[in-house]
C-alpha cells in the first residue's frame, strides 16, 4: 500500500500529518491524521506505520474514507460543497478566564453582531471561579440571546457537579446543555439529568460497546474518529440530537467534520444542533486556515476541487509512506 500512500506532517509540535492517496482509475485525493493520544488515539508515528501496512485504526479509516470522499470530487471536477450549505457553529472558549474581566462585554458583543448563539467552554478546572464568571456574564449573555455550552471533559464527580449547577442559581438558564460532566454512567447520568434539568451531551462515546449513550440528550460526533454509519445509529435508535464538531486538527480535517455536518443537516435539519466547526480560531493562522472565512457564524469552505486548498496542498513535501 505504501506505494500510493504519501504523508506531510505540519504544525511545529510534530502532531499530525496531511495524507496524500493515489487511488487507482479515480487520482489523487486528500485527508488528515491528527491523533489525540490524550484521548486513547495511538500516537502518530503508529498511525502511519500502521497504515503503511495496510491496518486501519479508527482515525485512519475515516481518514482514508475522505480520501476517497476528496478524489472522487476532484476526479469529477467539483467541491465536494456544491449545493449543501455548512450549519452554523459555536465560538469556541479553551479558557474561561477569556469571557471574564472588563473586556468581556465588548468580546460577547462582538460574537453577538457576527452572529454567534452558543459559546462553548472548557470547564471543571476551577469550579468555584468558573461559577463566578458565568455568573458575572449571565445578563450579558441574555440580553443578547447567547447561551452556554459547558464542557467538563468527566473531569469532575456528580456531586460536584450537583454542587456546580446550585451555586450558578438564577445563571442555569443561559446553559444550553453540559457536555461530559462525568465519566458516562448510564444511571447517574439520568439521576443528574433528571435531577438538573439541563441536557446532558456525550462526546466521550465512541469505544462504547453499545454503541451510543442512550442517557445524553445530545450527541457530539467526531467524523475524524467515528464514522458516519455509528452516527447516523444514534437517529434510528432513539429521538436525540445531534452536534457536529471538528476534532481539534487540521483546517483540511475541519473541513472534513463540516462536510458531514452540511450532510446531516440536508438529510436531518430537525435533529441537527449549532455545531462547533471553527477550531481554526484557536490556533494561530497558517497558510490553510487562511483559505478559511466565517460569515453569520458559518464556516465558509475554501476554493478548490474537492475539500478545497489545492494550491496549499501542492505546495507540500510529501514523503512516501
Amino acid at each position: 500500500m505504501q506505494d500510493s500512500l504519501w504523508f506531510s506532517r505540519y504544525f511545529d509540535s510534530g502532531a499530525g500529518a496531511l495524507i496524500k492517496v493515489e487511488l487507482p482509475g479515480i487520482g489523487f485525493g486528500y485527508a488528515d491524521c491528527h491523533p489525540w493520544p490524550e484521548l486513547g488515539d495511538l500516537s502518530l508515528e503508529r498511525q502511519l506505520k500502521l497504515l503503511a501496512e495496510g491496518v486501519m485504526t479508527p482515525l485512519t479509516c475515516c481518514s482514508m474514507r475522505f480520501a476517497q470522499m476528496d478524489a472522487e470530487a476532484r476526479s469529477a471536477g467539483k467541491s465536494c460543497f456544491n449545493d449543501i450549505k455548512i450549519p452554523t457553529s459555536h465560538f469556541l472558549v479553551i479558557d474561561i478566564k477569556n469571557l471574564s474581566g472588563s473586556l468581556s462585554g465588548s468580546l460577547i458583543s462582538r460574537l453577538s453582531e457576527r452572529g454567534f448563539k452558543q459559546i462553548k467552554v472548557k470547564t471543571g478546572r476551577d469550579l468555584k471561579h468558573e461559577s463566578m464568571v458565568i455568573k458575572q456574564i449571565h445578563k450579558k449573555l441574555l440580553s443578547r440571546g447567547i447561551g452556554l455550552r459547558l464542557d467538563f471533559n468527566s473531569r469532575i464527580s456528580f456531586k460536584e457537579c450537583i454542587c456546580f449547577i446550585e451555586e450558578l442559581g438564577e445563571a442555569i438558564s443561559i446553559v444550553d446543555f453540559i457536555e461530559d460532566p462525568i465519566p458516562y454512567d448510564q444511571e447517574k447520568w439520568a439521576e443528574l439529568s433528571k435531577m438538573s434539568g439541563i441536557r446532558l451531551a456525550a462526546d466521550n462515546w465512541r469505544d462504547s460497546s453499545d454503541g451510543v449513550p442512550d442517557a445524553a440528550s445530545v450527541l457530539v460526533w467526531k467524523p475524524a474518529v467515528i464514522e458516519r454509519n455509528r452516527a447516523y445509529d444514534f437517529f434510528s435508535r432513539r429521538n436525540g440530537k445531534l452536534v457536529v464538531t471538528s476534532y481539534l486538527d487540521h483546517p483540511l480535517g475541519q473541513v472534513c467534520a463540516a462536510y458531514e455536518a452540511a450532510v446531516l443537516a440536508a438529510a436531518h435539519p430537525e435533529r441537527m444542533e449549532i455545531c462547533g466547526l471553527l477550531s481554526h480560531l484557536v490556533y494561530e493562522q497558517n497558510e490553510f486556515s487562511e483559505q478559511l472565512e466565517v460569515s453569520a457564524a458559518r464556516l465558509i469552505p475554501p476554493e478548490g476541487l474537492g475539500f478545497g486548498f489545492d494550491e496549499c496542498l501542492q505546495r507540500l513535501n510529501w514523503k512516501k509512506l
